[in-house]
């Protein structure tokens, strides 16, 4: 099981800030099931895996990286983190 709170500084240390930025730009939008989503996308992990990782089947995190794009104005199909790290805050 993962401890989320001992993650986000990791994915902050080796992506850039990724976790702090994502909480700046969408923190009063995204879940935190959709936070941890895109930090695992984040970190290279597939659907698939996001799926074990998360105990969710595939279906159920496609449905939130839906959910995560139309939340942050990304396009259907867009990478989430392309458009997390092009938006500049």
């Amino acid at each position: 099981m993962l401890v989320w709170s001992d993650l986000y500084p990791v994915i902050d240390r080796l992506y850039d800030n990724f976790h702090t930025r994502l909480i700046n730009l969408y923190g009063d939008t995204l879940t935190e099931k959709e936070v941890q989503i895109c930090c695992l996308l984040c970190a290279g992990f597939s659907t698939k895996e996001i799926g074990v990782i998360t105990g969710q089947s595939d279906a159920t995190i496609y449905v939130r990286k839906t959910s995560i794009r139309k939340k942050i104005g990304a396009a259907e199909g867009q990478d989430i983190v392309v458009c997390v790290n092009s938006v500049k805050g």
